[in-house]
């Protein structure tokens, strides 16, 4: 069953960025288990949505032990070792409030944003989705102040 949203995105339409909801760039913290995976694998957002994980993408776990896949060019930019499975989140990500029923394009996958969410853009001009609970905890929130 085509969604309409599927059936925009293979119209051609996509999301554009709206002045209204300026990126504003927060640093990251924090510190994940990661693994790197060898075979394709499948993960599910925290809105349950399916999401593909590549052969060489790292599976991510972070304090809450909710995991996701990230690309091993992504990965190396972001992470520090700390321990042979711990790393510390490092550098800086772009974030706006997503628009309810927007749909994005990540590396692992479309996921269409809930109202309440955050669009995230990685240093290679990657996004995905969060919630408003898990930028708080992964996230420098001060620096989203005006």
């Amino acid at each position: 069953m085509t969604t309409s949203l599927e059936l925009l995105a293979t119209l051609g339409y996509r999301s554009f960025d709206d002045p209204a909801l300026p990126w504003r760039t927060i640093r990251r913290r924090g510190v994940v288990t990661a693994r790197r995976r060898d075979t394709p694998w499948e993960w599910t957002t925290h809105s349950g949505q399916r999401l593909r994980g590549a052969a060489g993408d790292w599976e991510v776990l972070d304090s809450r032990g909710r995991a996701h896949s990230v690309a091993p060019e992504v990965f190396e930019l972001s992470h520090e070792r700390i321990d042979e499975n711990r790393w510390r989140r490092t550098g800086t990500v772009e974030v706006r409030p997503a628009r309810p029923a927007e749909r994005i394009e990540t590396l692992e996958g479309p996921v269409v944003a809930n109202a309440g969410e955050w669009v995230v853009r990685g240093s290679l001009g990657d996004e995905w989705v969060i919630s408003a609970a898990r930028l708080a905890a992964g996230y420098e929130l001060d620096d989203l102040a005006p």
